[in-house]
């Protein structure tokens, strides 16, 4: 194991929105192409707290991944850790030699 192994302390499920053609009918749907990738989740920066007609909590975080991971920008990672999840939306990928870093961002209702 890698010593950049050992900090993939989380687990990610990925899901893609993708067309699937039913009785003729081409539809978009949300479907989970990975699940239990191991990743670790970072805080990016600091959680801003928006002022529309429903407060959120808007975050921008860091995700890593191993080499070979397949995610794509607008892809939904759900990531669980320590008995919680949380659920983000994928930014562009780069590729670094030995891992993965994806930004992400999330919201929630405050």
């Amino acid at each position: 194991m890698s010593a950049l192994n050992r900090f993939r302390n989380h687990t990610c499920d990925i899901y893609r929105i993708e067309s699937q053609v039913i009785n003729g009918i081409t539809k978009h749907a949300e479907i989970l192409k990975y699940s239990g990738v191991p990743c670790h989740l970072s805080q990016g920066k600091l959680p801003v707290v928006s002022n529309g007609e429903t407060p959120a909590i808007e975050t921008s975080d860091k995700v890593f991944f191993d080499t070979g991971v397949d995610v794509l920008p607008g892809d939904k990672l759900i990531i669980k850790f320590n008995g919680s999840e949380r659920k983000y939306t994928a930014g562009k990928p780069f590729y670094y030699t030995r891992h993965v870093e994806v930004p992400v961002t999330g919201s929630e209702k405050a």
